[in-house]
């Protein structure tokens, strides 16, 4: 194997490292997207929950047991849970669009070092063909061909000569010098 082919073999493994690493990648996030669904479910049907509580506990006033007319902690408990919650959510949204910018940076980086793999691919090919061509002209001879009759190369391109029957019709001789 030669290097460019090596180097060859190499990128298209790393591009597919990277495209597993992006399904893998995805799969998590949908994976924390279902997750925050069932939570934020979860979290809508408990508020329910409470609300009904609440309703409740204003309507029977009167009849507040001794724990309730001292004062009920529970309701100040709420709402630092929620609080919590919230900035729970405010640091993940942020961690999500760190995340998702880093994909980006990521995406642009790989796709210059393409851009830049085929440029420097394209150097080396256009310099070995170059050099290619340069070996052949050296080792190939042209040959002396000579035309008989007028038009020959319509009789040459309908490729006559090669038959038999055709052969004396032939209007081009050639010789290698």
């Amino acid at each position: 194997m030669t290097q460019a082919e090596r180097h060859e073999a190499e990128k298209e493994k790393e591009e597919e490292e990277n495209i597993d690493h992006l399904r893998a990648v995805t799969v998590e996030e949908e994976e924390e997207e279902e997750e925050e669904e069932e939570e934020e479910e979860e979290e809508e049907e408990e508020e329910e929950d409470n609300e009904l509580v609440e309703e409740t506990a204003e309507d029977n006033l009167g009849n507040l047991s001794e724990g309730d007319a001292q004062g009920d902690e529970s309701f100040a408990d709420e709402g630092e849970e929620e609080e919590e919650e919230e900035e729970e959510l405010v640091h993940r949204e942020e961690e999500e669009q760190e995340h998702e910018e880093e994909q980006k940076r990521r995406k642009r980086k790989r796709k210059k070092e393409r851009k830049k793999d085929r440029r420097v691919k394209e150097s080396e090919g256009a310099s070995s063909a170059n050099n290619s061509n340069r070996r052949i002209t050296a080792v190939s001879q042209k040959p002396l061909c000579i035309d008989r009759i007028k038009n020959c190369h319509l009789v040459f391109r309908a490729r006559l000569c090669r038959l038999k029957y055709y052969n004396k019709l032939c209007c081009r001789t050639c010789t290698s010098t």
